[in-house]
């Protein structure tokens, strides 16, 4: 398992998830004033060893109940068929992205299952022309992947390029979507959104 740092705090609680390709790992933040999903790993991503007495227990936090019942719905519907709308309040933490961020990852969401997008093409769609090695940095700390699809972010190349969850993964999740490789690896280009 490679782990990655989460910040404790008292005010956060974890849940495990089934998946389609795993286990997920999700931290909630319960704050009066910013409650939602602090972050989500993806299988054999995350802190270890957790600490069993900040397991997420919804009747102590009833106020994330239907969050979390939102969270789970797509997570399941996952990779099955296209999952429910999601509301940006089910998210706590928003201000923890820069302005360039929030524009990346709001225009990230506009990538239609099925389709894949260049780390150089998001971040000219998103009014920064040039910027893609910043865009993949966005992406390596997204921490709400599959809500915020990272992973139909690629390289101009048409490699798949890196994944916090591994490059098999990310390889399985496109298949999922309906994405062709050719025998090299490379994503067709008919998938390719291109800047506008």
């Amino acid at each position: 398992m490679t782990t990655r740092k989460v910040i404790v705090s008292k005010n956060l609680g974890w849940q495990r998830v089934e998946w389609l390709f795993g286990e997920l790992l999700l931290f909630w933040k319960y704050d009066p004033g910013d409650s939602g999903l602090w972050q989500l790993f993806l299988p054999g991503v995350g802190p270890a060893p957790l600490d069993a007495g900040r397991q997420l227990d919804l009747s102590t936090q009833p106020a994330l109940q239907h969050k979390v019942a939102q969270a789970t719905d797509f997570l399941r519907h996952y990779g099955t068929a296209e999952p429910p709308a999601i509301d940006e309040t089910l998210f706590a933490g928003n201000e923890r992205f820069t302005p360039f961020a929030r524009a990346i990852m709001i225009h990230l969401l506009t990538v239609p299952r099925g389709t894949v997008i260049t780390y150089g093409t998001l971040a000219t769609m998103a009014g920064y022309p040039g910027a893609a090695r910043a865009v993949g940095r966005v992406m390596a700390a997204n921490p709400f992947p599959l809500f915020y699809p990272c992973h139909r972010v690629i390289r101009a190349d048409g490699q798949v390029g890196q994944y916090g969850g591994g490059t098999v993964l990310k390889q399985s999740l496109l298949a999922k979507e309906g994405i062709t490789f050719d025998r090299r690896g490379t994503i067709l280009a008919d998938h390719q959104l291109k800047s506008p």
